[in-house]
């Protein structure tokens, strides 16, 4: 094998030992309250679950330890956002626009976002609620070109309103 000179290397190793303890905490995650205190708390239960997953030996190995505070609301919409901007861009070839509400945008972080998986199911939550649903109403024939696309979430249910884009000249 092959020697390598780690001297001025940072490794960076992730986890989600201790997500699961977090899960069921009320005080976490969407909660409301002191962020230093909270975050004391979770960073301490985290701590607990990886000195029960690893050995000390590894865990003595490691210089420092930096435990991310939960995703809130508003990032979490941020990140679906960002993630709808490809499918922005697509439809935006076809010439029509899309738009996700304030209240569609929070439904799907609600449905997507999982403690221990962190923001990796909202793809899914995105795909299932906006991508599929636009994708049949597309094959219905019910959103064509020259429209806008908004994706509502009203009375516990998702929405689609189309309108025509008008253009300024």
């Amino acid at each position: 094998g092959r020697k390598v000179d780690f001297r001025n290397t940072v490794v960076i190793m992730t986890s989600n030992v201790g997500a699961e303890a977090l899960k069921y905490r009320k005080n976490l995650g969407f909660g409301v309250g002191d962020n230093s205190d909270k975050y004391k708390d979770m960073k301490g239960t985290m701590l607990e679950e990886l000195k029960k997953a690893f050995r000390p030996e590894f865990l003595n190995r490691i210089d420092e330890m930096i435990v991310f505070h939960s995703l809130e609301k508003d990032e979490l919409k941020e990140i679906i956002s960002l993630m709808a901007t490809s499918l922005t861009k697509r439809l935006k070839e076809q010439d029509i626009e899309l738009e996700l509400t304030d209240a569609a945008l929070e439904k799907i972080a609600q449905e997507g976002y999982d403690p221990q998986y962190g923001a990796r199911p909202l793809r899914r939550s995105l795909q299932k609620h906006v991508e599929d649903r636009l994708s049949e109403e597309l094959l219905k024939g019910n959103v064509s070109k020259g429209q806008q696309v908004i994706f509502d979430y009203v009375d516990g249910e998702f929405v689609i309103r189309q309108k025509d884009i008008v253009n300024a000249i």
